[in-house]
């Protein structure tokens, strides 16, 4: 399917999942929704920060479509999931991280979130410098000067924990052992939130979940979706399927509203 044929399609499925079509929402979720998390991990650090940010960023990026119609819906769940979480604002995650699998993802941690995000991109998900680019809306000379820099810092931290100079292959491998089994019902919770958005209840906008002030409550979430659960799961059912590189932990089996993919990142 080219580009443009995407976009269109992205904008039906939008059209629809606003009018309830739970088909459209499910088609959305399931294609995007394992992206989008594991670009939340990377940037957030937090399993409980990049859920929120993952369940923001499909009603950020289907109320930008209706004014971008440029960029597939796709990467810009990618990229809402990315700003969610915290990238370009240091202190727009305050999540406990989670305990680093290796010294790799430990050193990586102490990077900017901005620079992780452009780290992942060109190295866990192997994408190129126009892939990068495309995905931050960042022009291309800065993600080549933000790789730099942030691959040097990287492999600083790691010299000076004694570690050798890994190989980018090597580097890689080990980023992806961040990203974890995502959290049972994170697709009811989807539905959810986009539920309460259609009926203009709840703002698609980074609130800055997590911060006293203007944040929606994980609880609130939860407890939303327990409200429209019987009339918002779709019928759906599967197993959240785990990333290629996770910290070991077998997949978790449950039966999910929508099944969460690990679709890769468009172009990437």
């Amino acid at each position: 399917m080219s580009n443009a044929a995407r976009r269109v399609e992205d904008r039906e499925l939008v059209r629809r999942a606003r009018g309830g079509d739970r088909s459209a929402l499910s088609h959305l979720v399931e294609t995007n929704a394992h992206a989008a998390w594991r670009m939340a991990l990377a940037v957030g650090r937090s399993s409980e920060a990049a859920e929120q940010a993952v369940v923001e960023a499909f009603t950020m990026a289907a109320a930008r479509i209706e004014r971008d119609h440029s960029t597939p819906f796709s990467l810009n769940v990618v990229r809402a999931a990315a700003r969610a979480a915290g990238m370009g604002d240091d202190s727009g995650v305050s999540a406990e991280p989670d305990p680093a699998p290796n010294k790799v993802v430990e050193a990586f941690g102490c990077l900017a979130p901005v620079t992780r995000a452009v780290l992942w991109l060109a190295l866990a998900e192997e994408g190129t410098v126009a892939d990068v680019a495309r995905t931050l809306h960042m022009p291309e000379a800065e993600v080549r000067d933000r790789y730099r820099r942030g691959i040097a810092r990287l492999r600083g931290r790691l010299a000076a924990a004694g570690l050798t100079q890994p190989h980018s292959r090597a580097l890689a491998q080990d980023l992806r052992a961040l990203v974890v089994t995502p959290p049972e019902g994170l697709g009811e919770t989807v539905v959810a939130w986009w539920a309460a958005w259609t009926e203009e209840t709840v703002d698609p906008s980074p609130a800055r979940r997590l911060r006293p002030q203007g944040a929606v409550p994980r609880s609130t979430v939860r407890a939303m979706v327990g409200a429209v659960a019987a009339v918002l799961i779709l019928a759906t059912t599967g197993a959240l399927a785990h990333s290629a590189a996770t910290r070991g932990r077998p997949p978790t089996a449950v039966a999910p509203a929508v099944e969460l993919g690990t679709t890769p990142l468009p172009n990437i």
